[in-house]
């Protein structure tokens, strides 16, 4: 039944998320099996084997919780942004869910043009201006359009975000970016984590769905790349 529900999963395509059900069947093997080793075999040697086992299976473990534990790009970017950014600038996130403040302006529109205007954003327009959140900012989220309203493209932006997990994520997210034709030029302005580059590779963490032993090692942060751009 085991070596039947992995390889069908294997070959059905299915996230590795489904071999949970197994899980407890292969512990019990794998306890039987590291058992019988130690019975069979002169116990120095058992108990070596046995931590060497441990040793390999707490590495993944150890490194994923170091890799959770380095300061979040987002968060840097975000508190940057506060710091730096003044209030009231437009700012295009192209592609990450970063949370700043918007102001009443970027609601309307948002009210306006796409589906997303939630119960925050109808509770937020209708606050007085005495205890609305600053900074703010007037943030185009392309995300939420299929095809960026004519009007919104018109505006003059002043900073344009944009993430990306690895190389190709990059090439992909530019190419994209150009074929939107901002009519405005962008210059790379900030970079998180600092000193990175496009050869920069990242995964996200909580949703991590291939091996993890090589990935752990390649990652050098926590969330994805960010490049902060200002607009002519």
């Amino acid at each position: 039944f085991i070596l039947a529900y992995y390889v069908g999963v294997s070959f059905a395509g299915l996230i590795p998320y489904y071999i949970l059900p197994i899980i407890p069947f292969l512990c019990l093997i794998a306890g039987y099996g590291i058992y019988n080793l130690y019975v069979k075999i002169n116990k120095p040697a058992a108990l070596a084997i046995i931590v060497l086992i441990l040793i390999l299976n707490f590495i993944p473990s150890l490194m994923w919780i170091y890799r959770l534990a380095q300061p979040s790009t987002t968060m840097m970017a975000r508190e940057w942004i506060y710091d730096n950014i003044p209030s009231g600038s437009k700012i295009i996130n192209f592609d990450i869910p970063l949370e700043l403040n918007e102001n009443k302006q970027a609601i309307n529109d948002i009210k306006n043009f796409s589906s997303q205007f939630n119960k925050k954003r109808v509770y937020l327009s209708l606050m007085e201006e005495i205890n609305y959140p600053k900074p703010n900012y007037y943030i185009l989220y392309c995300s939420y359009y299929d095809v960026i309203p004519e009007e919104l493209m018109k505006k003059k932006y002043d900073y344009l975000i944009v993430s990306f997990w690895n190389k190709i994520d990059f090439e992909e997210k530019q190419a994209r970016l150009n074929d939107l034709k901002f009519k405005q030029k962008a210059a790379l302005y900030k970079k998180f984590p600092e000193g990175a580059d496009e050869n920069n590779f990242s995964m996200n963490l909580a949703n991590i769905t291939n091996p993890i032993y090589n990935l752990l090692f390649k990652i050098r942060q926590s969330g994805p790349t960010i490049y902060i751009y200002k607009m002519d």
